[in-house]
């Protein structure tokens, strides 16, 4: 549960920080978090949950070949579907927003702090799905300590890259600091399993 839910943790995190910041901070984060939160669900659970038993299967025959071909064939979908997304918010977030959120008390300054919140949330949106893939990995050997301590260091790396980069950079530096803890985490999965 705790690896699972690191990324939520790291939304809580950001909660707690951006309550310190000025009135509609929270706001912010929470609308961006929201259109950052639609990919990395629908990718990233779909890879993981058909991936698993997959590689599960060719795990517990000893067919090595076989896991990394679906392994690879997972990266590349991920990536190839995330990517996308990344760029799609990250370079259109105001249209998005003000198509979706732009009405009533929510005005165009709140538009512009929001996109500026998911452009920085949309840096994580290929680590997360990566940590989706390697995690299936680790799983499928009944490895699930090492996602577990690799979420925890990630934790700890958003907790400090937030109080770092809320001074300069206000909300949008706590949104940063979760999309560099989701590539911490997907880096360190990866170093760990390349040396083993």
């Amino acid at each position: 549960a705790l690896g699972a839910g690191a990324t939520q943790i790291n939304i809580v995190v950001s909660t707690v920080l951006s309550s310190l910041l000025p009135t509609g901070t929270v706001s912010y984060l929470f609308y961006a978090d929201r259109l950052n939160q639609l990919p990395m669900g629908v990718i990233g659970i779909a890879i993981a949950t058909t991936l698993l038993p997959v590689l599960a299967q060719h795990v517990q025959e000893g067919n090595e070949a076989k896991v990394r071909h679906y392994y690879s064939r997972a990266i590349v979908v991920a990536l190839s579907l995330g990517l996308p997304a990344t760029v799609g918010l990250a370079v259109a977030p105001v249209p998005i927003i003000q198509t979706l959120f732009q009405h009533g008390a929510f005005g165009g300054a709140d538009t512009l702090a929001t996109a500026a919140a998911l452009q920085a949330f949309a840096v994580g949106i290929p680590a997360f799905l990566l940590v989706k893939v390697f995690s299936a990995n680790y799983f499928a050997r009944h490895d699930t300590r090492t996602p577990v301590k690799m979420a925890v260091i990630a934790l700890i790396a958003n907790i400090v890259g937030s109080a770092l980069l809320i001074q300069p950079l206000g909300h949008v530096g706590i949104a940063l600091a979760n999309g560099l803890a989701s590539w911490v985490n997907a880096l360190l999965l990866l170093h760990h399993m390349h040396r083993h």
